[in-house]
């Protein structure tokens, strides 16, 4: 409607500001309304977020847990166990409670050796309630497989799939990859190619941390000592070639002789990777030690325990935890045997 400009110039100005006025009020009330919607929304989506986040760290747990029992009641079965025991073993772990997350076996195939299993592990949480007026909910979850050879009494492969290929009639809203974040090597951790004799000494059990330099076991009345790095010293996978010792990062298995030899009290010098008279002289003492004459590292005598950091020590969250064992005193060994298998803390 045009502007009565035959009114006076107090009214229409009085008209514009309750105009203005009414704007303002209606402005300020659909803040009143919508602030406070916004802020009750933001809360329940990080109490939801929170209550997934819960879920998920529930979920892997179960999964570690699940494997770890799994591995120890697999590598406790005696000599000669068939692929039902194996599975027997694993039910039990299974069907063991898990607090607020949930396994669920989903398909089995069972053979002549072995047996494998498609599993889903899946948990739920909630957060607040009780005197706060929102309570957040979420689950989360994934499934895996796991493969187990009765006659070696080790878990032999463990992997991700699939909620809908595995037959999950209900997939976890929330589905991760449980197998990798829990961290789980099912690969057993075996003596050198050069190591045979008697079990005499088992120094490690299920649960225990390791770093280098550790007597895991002994074989013979001879100890046989831990060592990281990215392979085993027998192959070349994974270590810096040895001409490359001096360039930045370089880790050769030169690097990997000194820093075993330093951490049983052998060698002084530095970790540079060159192997002179100091570290001969440290070898020459470690293999008299062990009533070896030779100018050459024993590598018999030495266990690798995985790619882990050199400097780590056993009290930190990335040192290998040992899930199971293969071997029990007075057993025969030979080159390439199993001796444990390792894990990684949650």
């Amino acid at each position: 409607m045009p502007e009565d400009t035959s009114a006076p110039q107090w009214r229409r100005t009085a008209r514009k500001a309750a105009a203005v006025a009414a704007i303002v009020i209606a402005v300020g009330l659909a803040l009143v309304v919508l602030v406070p919607i916004v802020l009750v929304g933001l809360h329940q989506s990080s109490e939801d977020r929170d209550a997934r986040g819960a879920a998920e760290s529930s979920s892997i747990v179960a999964f570690q847990i699940v494997t770890a029992c799994t591995a120890d009641a697999v590598s406790s079965l005696p000599a000669g166990a068939a692929a039902s025991d194996a599975g027997s073993a694993f039910r039990d772990c299974v069907d063991e409670p898990r607090g607020r997350s949930f396994t669920e076996i989903l398909q089995q195939d069972m053979g002549s050796g072995g047996v494998t299993f498609a599993v889903k592990t899946s948990a739920s949480a909630t957060t607040g309630g009780g005197s706060d007026w929102f309570a957040g909910s979420g689950d989360a979850g994934g499934c895996w497989s796991l493969t187990i050879d009765a006659g070696a009494r080790a878990i032999t492969a463990l992997g991700t799939v699939s909620c809908v290929d595995a037959g999950s009639s209900e997939p976890p809203r929330n589905e991760i990859d449980v197998a990798a974040a829990g961290g789980f090597s099912p690969m057993p951790f075996g003596v050198g190619p050069e190591t045979s004799g008697e079990v005499t000494s088992l120094r490690v059990t299920t649960g225990d941390t390791l770093e280098a330099g550790d007597v895991v076991a002994e074989i013979d009345g001879l100890p046989i000592i831990a060592y990281p790095g990215p392979g085993p010293l027998s192959s070349e996978d994974g270590w810096t070639p040895d001409e490359d010792n001096r360039a930045e990062g370089a880790w050769t298995r030169d690097h990997a002789i000194q820093h075993i030899l330093a951490r049983l009290g052998y060698y002084e010098g530095q970790l540079d990777g060159a192997i002179g008279s100091n570290s001969r002289e440290a070898i020459r003492q470690f293999n008299a030690d062990q009533g070896i004459d030779s100018d050459e590292l024993d590598e018999s005598r030495l266990v690798w325990i995985g790619d882990v950091e050199p400097g780590t020590e056993r009290t930190d969250h990335d040192a290998p935890v040992v899930t199971a064992i293969y071997v029990s005193e007075g057993d025969a060994i030979s080159a390439g045997d199993p001796l444990f298998a390792l894990g990684r803390r949650d």
